[in-house]
């Protein structure tokens, strides 16, 4: 069974596996204890990791209560299940009651948000505050920032009162769990959070600048736009949701634009997803399909710009149905893809459908492990995408760079072989032992294509052999009509392999073979200044004017592989006394190697 045939079966079988992990993620999270009437009890918690709190909490609804207020026992309340949302603005008192604390013991809380301002204390010391309780949608979203707070045990049982006022969205709620756990353990949560975000931003910054350097060589190919896009709105969501750093860097904006902007980096990222498989899988992703949704996400911007928050949410659970359709298409494609066993489709697959499972986990899962709650605030969904479509390039780079190398092995064209076995037939008869020095001279040449490919650089020497045994083949069919004379100074330079034969046939075929009389091709390399050395080939040939010059693939591709390696290209120039030359300038020494890998040749006129 092939690679790709194992792929059609087994990755679609992992990615349910791992989604249905993900999705239980929760009942696995046995380290944790669930508040139960309005109590958690830290006897059943083992303390090595923080964990979210999820459970009952005793809530008055309507209230703003001081914890003295929520204790006196004179205000009605009922138990609700946190995280929690209900329909209209106002406020609520919710409170949970701590058993099993160790005394003085150092605690800590990490609180994402809410709907709208809140106030948390521990028994009856205000230990957290998010804005003002009388906040409207133009709040600057820098007062709504999350954060961690520490505190001391203020008995083996205490309580936590948390009050909730909403003016700004058409719900209200305590809408993100709590985070809770010794004081460590909270700032290790709060460093890791920060690490994962630096690192996923300039994970993905990076990534632009590798998609957009894959466009710039191979600007055809538009998905790599499209994924520089989806990279820029990844950007955005880590900058939005986990730390809210552009609450941070921007602190005047508003808590309307701010939430504005959530929703839109999720709405263009669905669009530049789909762009993005059109461009990579078109006969997966229809193309009316994209143009719908393209003129749905425009309309829907739209409204988002111009509608007041309040408006604008109360249809966003509508727009997030349509997301998950979406992103289901965008799956169903891939699955189509991935079974044609297109091109990096089975990897590109899980990595959707993980989204897919995250994207419904943030919408209908509550609580969870350390590692989900991390999950849910890193635009980990994003970034499982994007990294596994940057292994994809990487595989076809590599690809295409082994296909590179096997195009000039391919120039081991059939002609040639069979005239040059006719050549060594015909001096067999009179001249054996010449008829040997060919096969010799033959063998050599066969094995420098088919073993030097492997191979980044080669010695001078080495490929000079090839040489050597490519001119004896010729000579042999056309005689003394075609000469070779080398002038080589130093043989042990490395340079790409399968790149000095070429330009000798270039000069045979077209330089020699067409003037009656023939002529010599001379084979030089000499040192230059700082380093390096030139290396070409001259000919005395017909001659060609280097700018109306047509080269050739296999010239285009050694011509690529010193732009890879040495940052270096070939130059073609008219020779004294008619004909051409080719030639190219790469370092001699490994510490010029290294220096020419960073920067062009200063020497080389491009």
């Amino acid at each position: 069974m092939t690679l790709n045939k194992m792929a059609r079966v087994i990755l679609p079988l992992l990615s349910v596996f791992a989604a249905a992990v993900f999705l239980v993620a929760p009942a696995l999270n046995g380290y944790a204890v669930r508040a139960q009437s309005g109590v958690l009890d830290l006897r059943g918690w083992d303390a090595q990791r923080a964990f979210a709190i999820a459970g009952e909490w005793r809530c008055y609804d309507g209230r703003l209560l001081s914890p003295a207020q929520a204790k006196s026992g004179q205000y009605a309340s009922s138990f609700v299940h946190l995280p929690a949302t209900w329909s209209g603005d106002g406020a609520n008192t919710y409170c949970l009651q701590i058993d099993g604390a160790s005394e003085d013991a150092r605690y800590g809380l990490r609180l994402q948000g809410q709907t709208g301002a809140y106030r948390l204390f521990v028994q009856d010391e205000l230990i957290a505050v998010c804005g003002e309780l009388e906040d409207t949608a133009s709040a600057p979203s820098g007062e709504y920032r999350p954060q961690t707070v520490a505190f001391a045990a203020p008995s083996q049982s205490f309580t936590l009162t948390l009050q909730v006022q909403n003016n700004i969205y058409p719900f209200s709620g305590a809408t993100d769990p709590v985070l809770f756990g010794t004081e460590r353990q909270l700032a290790e949560a709060e460093s890791l959070l920060m690490w994962l975000t630096a690192v996923s931003v300039a994970g993905v910054a990076l990534a632009v600048a590798y998609f957009l350097a894959f466009f710039a060589g191979k600007g055809a190919e538009r998905s790599f736009l499209a994924m520089c896009a989806l990279c820029f709105t990844a950007v955005l969501r880590l900058l939005i949701i986990g730390d809210a750093a552009l609450s941070g860097l921007f602190p005047a904006l508003t808590l309307e634009w701010f939430t504005k902007l959530d929703f839109l980096s999720m709405l263009f990222a669905q669009l530049f997803l789909a762009m993005f498989l059109r461009g990579a899988y078109d006969a997966c992703m229809p193309r009316f399909a994209v143009a719908v949704l393209l003129c749905y996400t425009l309309a829907v911007a739209l409204l988002v710009a111009v509608l007041p928050l309040a408006a604008f949410v109360t249809f966003s659970p509508w727009l997030n149905a349509v997301l998950l359709g979406v992103l289901t298409f965008c799956a169903c494609a891939l699955a189509r893809a991935a079974w044609r066993a297109e091109d990096g489709a089975p990897v590109l697959f899980f990595a959707v459908l993980m989204l897919l499972a995250m994207v419904l986990y943030k919408l209908f899962i509550p609580d969870g492990a350390l590692f989900a709650y991390l999950a849910k605030i890193t635009a980990s969904e994003y970034l499982l995408v994007v990294f596994a479509q940057i292994g994809v390039m990487a595989k076809r780079y590599r690809s295409a760079q082994a296909l590179e190398t096997a195009y000039l092995r391919g120039q081991i064209r059939p002609h040639f072989v069979n005239n040059a076995l006719t050549a060594i037939i015909s001096v067999s008869r009179e001249e054996p032992e010449k008829a040997r020095e060919l096969l010799a001279d033959f063998s050599v040449y066969l094995r420098g294509f088919y073993e030097n490919d492997r191979l980044e650089a080669v010695p001078l020497s080495r490929e000079l052999e090839l040489v050597r045994a490519y001119a004896a083949l010729e000579q042999a069919r056309f005689g003394e009509k075609l000469r070779v004379h080398y002038s080589v100074e130093k043989e042990l330079v490395l340079l790409p392999p399968l790149t000095l034969q070429p330009l000798v046939e270039n000069a045979f075929v077209h330089g020699l073979r067409p003037k009656k009389e023939g002529g010599t091709v001379t084979v030089y390399a000499k040192s230059l200044k700082k380093g390096w050395m030139r290396i070409g080939v001259r000919d005395d040939g017909v001659g060609c004017e280097p700018e109306k010059l047509v080269r050739g693939v296999a010239l285009e591709n050694i011509d690529r592989r010193l732009r890879k390696l040495y940052r270096t290209s070939l130059v073609f120039a008219a020779a004294q006394g008619g004909g051409c030359e080719v030639y190219f300038e790469i370092p001699s020494t490994e510490k010029e190697r290294k220096k020419g890998k960073g920067k062009p040749h200063e020497g080389l006129a491009h």
